[in-house]
């Protein structure tokens, strides 16, 4: 990676997170970490950020009817408020004419998610939302993208070459995507859209739906028989 490449890094949760500024330094960037309390954030003079690097917050590992309310309140403000502060604040710091990558970083147990990390893929499909508001809203100035990874060493040195990928010119492109990297393995997610259109003459009956949501049976997830979504 350039060491030219000016990247903010949202301030790191203690735990295995950590590790990603470090990994970013060893990458020869130049680097600017974000401080926990993100109003205080203050740019150097005359440093523009390349790309922001945003991180997830510490997910409570628990069914969802098990989920501590208070503690959800807590993780969702650091998971989505964070996040919309300092993408708004590069948004803001953009040159004129210029440019800015956004990596939103979320847990790899929570994209699709798994049992017992509902916490996880609910924060992460919100920060999906979040990203991509960003990348349709400020498409001619901010790319904006979430990737899911586990917080190891090597998961995380492929995320950088990814993150370089995404600075330069062949990966200019990219934005409102969803991907998971590892140190071997790359994922592009399908995002929500319409997969099927019916129409009515008149008003819905309750028997005409029922007989429409029959026809696309084949296209329902039916977890009583142990589908997986």
């Amino acid at each position: 990676m350039s060491p030219k490449l000016r990247i903010l890094v949202g301030a790191a949760p203690e735990g295995p997170w950590s590790i990603l500024a470090e990994c970013l330094a060893a990458a020869g960037v130049e680097l600017l970490v974000a401080p926990s309390d993100v109003t205080a954030l203050a740019f150097p003079e005359n440093w523009f950020p390349d790309a922001l690097i945003t991180l997830p917050a510490a997910y409570q590992q628990a069914r969802f009817d098990q989920l501590d309310l208070d503690r959800w309140i807590g993780a969702e403000d650091a998971e989505l408020t964070a996040r919309f502060q300092l993408a708004q604040a590069v948004a803001q710091r953009v040159e004129d004419g210029g440019s800015v990558c956004v990596v939103h970083l979320v847990d790899a147990c929570g994209m699709p998610g798994g049992f017992g990390a509902g916490g996880a893929m609910i924060a992460s499909h919100a920060t999906a939302g979040l990203s991509r508001g960003i990348a349709l809203d400020l498409k001619s100035r901010v790319r904006s993208n979430v990737v899911a990874l586990n917080p190891t060493r090597a998961d995380i040195e492929a995320l950088i070459s990814l993150v370089g990928h995404f600075c330069g010119e062949q990966g200019s492109a990219i934005s409102g995507q969803v991907a998971a990297i590892s140190a071997n393995r790359l994922q592009l997610f399908a995002q929500s859209r319409p997969v099927r259109v019916a129409h009515s003459d008149g008003p819905w009956s309750q028997d005409a739906l029922a007989a429409q949501v029959q026809d696309w049976a084949d296209d329902l997830p039916r977890l009583s028989r142990g589908a997986k979504l």
